[in-house]
């Protein structure tokens, strides 16, 4: 080093007498301005002459859903019915992500593992034209419910009455745990919102009916049918209890006479 500042001291004296003591810096700072410059240009150029090819630009994964294009179709028919709390919905959109490296799932196997979570869930998704979405791996599992319920947009804010209905979190351990994330169209708005789950809530909070038929008609085991069916009994046995009309030589309408 002093061999150096002797060598420069004719350029340090030239200095003003208060950034003398500072000359180091400044070299440093004056190599800088110049190698800098000179680096990039011989990058450049040496990437023109060898044509290295470009870094390719990382993309960001869309995530973004607006679910105002999951609206469920008209007159769309159903031989089962899916309820959320009670409250009959129409699966949408299921959304599938891995919850560690090493691990990938596959679209057209979203249907099994909706199956796992509760039986029968994968052909109410076949049924009900859901949306299938396979996202990058998550890095943290407790922040993925988070992260879905920001990029699933829904027509109304949180805590306002919505046909939309928001469940993320992982699923059982079947044979391993999946972040699984659902929306469902209710038939009526509800203030059901946004659910976080555990592995455990999944069986608790969804649930399956069979129809009696396509055209929408509830088996009797359907609570919202029961006061119903139970009214067209009533009425049919009441029907039953009175006695048949007679007909204009006296005899009962219900009966035939033989020729």
């Amino acid at each position: 080093m002093n061999r150096i500042e002797e060598f420069l001291q004719p350029a340090i004296d030239l200095l003003p007498e208060q950034l003398r003591d500072y000359w180091l810096v400044l070299l440093g700072t004056a190599a800088l301005i110049v190698f800098l410059p000179l680096a990039w240009y011989k990058r450049r150029l040496l990437r023109s002459l060898i044509r290295l090819p470009r870094r390719p630009v990382r993309e960001e994964p869309k995530l973004d859903e607006d679910l105002a294009q999951f609206a469920p179709p008209q007159g769309l028919l159903a031989s089962r019915r899916l309820f959320i709390e009670g409250v009959p919905a129409r699966l949408r959109l299921v959304v599938a992500a891995s919850p560690g490296k090493g691990a990938t799932i596959n679209e057209t196997a979203i249907g099994e593992l909706l199956d796992k979570v509760r039986w029968g869930l994968g052909a109410m998704a076949r049924q009900d034209q859901a949306a299938f979405r396979v996202w990058p791996v998550q890095l943290s599992a407790n922040g993925f419910p988070s992260v879905f319920h920001r990029h699933i947009r829904k027509d109304a804010p949180e805590g306002q009455p919505s046909h939309w209905v928001l469940l993320a979190g992982p699923t059982p351990p079947r044979p391993h745990s999946v972040l699984l994330g659902m929306a469902l169209w209710t038939d009526e708005p509800t203030t059901i919102g946004n659910l976080t789950m555990d592995a455990s809530q999944w069986m608790k909070t969804l649930h399956c009916e069979n129809l009696d038929n396509a055209e929408g008609v509830a088996v009797p085991s359907a609570p919202e049918h029961a006061g119903q069916l139970h009214a067209e009994g009533q009425q049919g046995l009441e029907d039953r209890s009175q006695p048949p009309p007679k007909t204009a030589d006296g005899a009962s309408a219900s009966k035939q006479t033989l020729p």
